[in-house]
């Protein structure tokens, strides 16, 4: 084996398939990587051949890439700051804007009433939130790009199928392992740097024994 090779089968590509058939906007990778390769030397791989990967496969611009950048950049968080204020941890929740009232927060499995409307603005994480952009984590970042992302006219619906998405990607939320990198290292995060958001994430899932490089960037 070599030290990090691109992982895929049937499986893998239906389900990335899926999710950018209803409107996902998430670059996603899988890589096998070896085992005697240190644990920081691992996410970084995943980093740059997740990059690697974007150049050889985007038809529509020449996809530049900082490797002096990226080194050193990774930085551990926790599941938590992964998923952002979208999904509620301790509940095992995803939060979403409602079909029928676009402008309020809810539970995915809640009634969308007046009652039941959520405010994500008191989380922590919202609180504690640096960046002037859009886009705050994982949750986010896969339920509202630009142009919508909808599984049914359900809200439901669609916070089930992100947390089948996330089962069948991360298996155990509470053992993976993330880091964060540094989105100048490539023009691939341009555009997402206008106002939606940027985001590049190495994810380990132990149970799977493969790593998980996650990319984003979006704008009109």
């Amino acid at each position: 084996m070599k030290s990090i090779e691109l992982f895929e089968n049937n499986e893998i590509n239906n389900k990335l398939k899926e999710f950018d058939n209803y409107g996902g906007r998430i670059d996603i990778k899988v890589f096998k990587v070896d085992k005697s390769i240190s644990e920081y030397d691992s996410h970084f791989l995943t980093a740059k051949n997740s990059i690697l990967e974007l150049q050889k496969n985007n038809r529509y611009f020449k996809i530049d890439f900082d490797e002096n950048i990226l080194t050193g950049s990774g930085r551990k968080i926790s599941v938590q700051e992964f998923l952002g204020p979208w999904f509620d941890f301790e509940l095992k929740k995803p939060i979403l804007s409602g079909f029928r009232h676009l402008n309020s927060m809810f539970y995915f499995d809640m009634e969308e009433t007046h009652r039941n409307i959520i405010n994500i603005r008191d989380s922590e994480l919202y609180k504690n939130n640096t960046s002037e952009l859009l886009t705050i984590g994982f949750a986010q970042a896969f339920l509202d790009p630009v142009h919508g992302f909808r599984v049914s006219n359900s809200i439901y619906e669609t916070g089930k199928y992100f947390i089948d998405f996330c089962e069948f990607l991360f298996s155990d939320l509470n053992k993976i392992e993330i880091l964060k990198w540094n989105t100048d290292c490539s023009n691939y995060f341009d555009d997402g740097k206008e106002w939606w958001g940027t985001h590049f994430w190495t994810v380990y899932n132990p149970k799977k024994d493969y790593y998980i490089g996650i990319t984003a960037s979006n704008t009109d």
